[in-house]
C-alpha cells in the first residue's frame, strides 16, 4: 500500500477523505492545465486517468458525504469521463484503422478518416470547454478541497 503524507493508521476516515480527495482533485487540475496548454493524445490520456482516480476515490469515501452532494459530484465526474472517453475511442479507432491498412493490405476510404477527424475536432473543442469550466468550478473546488 502506498504511504501518503499526512495519513496514518489512526487518521479518521473523514480526514483521510479530505486529504486524498484534495490531492486527487489538485492532480486532475494540473493534468487539465497541461492538456489545455498542449492538447496531445498523451495529455488527454493522462487527464482521463486523473479524472478516473478522482472519481474512484470519491466513490470510496461515499459515506462521508450527504447523498445529494455525493451524487452531484459523482455525476459531474462521470460526465467528464464520458466526454474524454469519446475522444479516446476516436483516437483508438484512428490508430486501429491506420494499423489495419498495412496489416490487411486494404485502403481505408479517405471519407472515413475525414469523418473521424471531424468528430475528433468537435470532441476536442467540447473537452477543452468543459475542462475550462472544471478549472473554474467553485462548487467542485470547494467540495474536493474543503477541510
Amino acid at each position: 500500500m502506498t504511504k501518503s503524507k499526512g495519513l496514518r493508521r489512526d487518521t479518521p476516515f473523514s480526514v483521510s477523505a479530505s486529504i486524498i480527495l484534495s490531492r486527487k482533485y489538485n492532480d486532475a487540475r494540473k493534468k487539465t492545465e497541461r492538456f489545455l496548454d498542449e492538447a496531445t493524445v498523451k495529455n488527454l490520456h493522462s487527464l482521463r486517468i486523473a479524472i478516473r482516480r478522482l472519481r474512484y476515490s470519491l466513490e470510496n469515501f461515499e459515506v462521508c458525504f450527504s447523498r445529494k452532494l455525493f451524487e452531484k459530484n459523482i455525476e459531474y465526474l462521470k460526465s467528464l469521463q464520458d466526454l474524454i472517453g469519446i475522444g479516446r475511442d476516436l483516437d483508438m479507432l484512428k490508430e486501429n484503422l491506420d494499423n489495419l491498412e498495412p496489416e490487411c493490405g486494404i485502403k481505408i476510404p479517405e471519407e472515413i478518416n475525414e469523418c473521424i477527424d471531424a468528430k475528433k475536432g468537435k470532441n476536442l473543442q467540447e473537452i477543452k470547454l468543459e475542462f475550462l469550466k472544471f478549472l473554474h468550478n467553485k462548487d467542485a473546488r470547494h467540495f474536493f478541497t474543503a477541510k
